[in-house]
């Protein structure tokens, strides 16, 4: 499965709008995909209306195998998330979602854990 496929541009902006202050503006993402090994990788870039040029802001979304979560969440102590996928917790700012046998991995969003949480959330039910 493609990455940049659970969560369409738009559906992130809507997401993202959803969880950070109104007052900056419209939110606007653009996503693109790469391949690494056997799962592949989406990098979000979005911005706002009222943020100067270059200064937008990056995260990727990951899908990888339950056995790739052991060495990828070794990291630190997990923090469990309620109610997300089969299994969900947060590790040193790295957010990861399992719902059968795929793990969906969220880094470097950068805003509120709430904003990660429900990007994560939003990822996983598309699984």
């Amino acid at each position: 499965m493609e990455p940049c496929s659970l969560l369409g541009d738009e559906e992130m902006a809507g997401i993202l709008s959803e969880q950070l202050p109104a007052d900056e503006g419209a939110v606007t993402v653009t996503s693109e995909s790469s391949s690494l090994g056997g799962g592949g990788t989406c990098t979000y870039s979005w911005t706002r209306d009222t943020w100067g040029e270059g200064s937008g802001k990056e995260f990727t979304i990951t899908l990888m195998s339950p056995t790739d979560l052991t060495y990828s969440a070794a990291i630190g102590e997990r923090t469990p998330i309620e109610g997300v996928g089969d299994e969900a917790f947060v590790t040193s700012e790295n957010y990861f979602a399992r719902v059968g046998d795929v793990v969906v991995h969220l880094v470097n969003l950068q805003e509120t854990p709430e904003a990660s949480v429900a990007v994560l959330t939003a990822a996983a039910g598309k699984l």
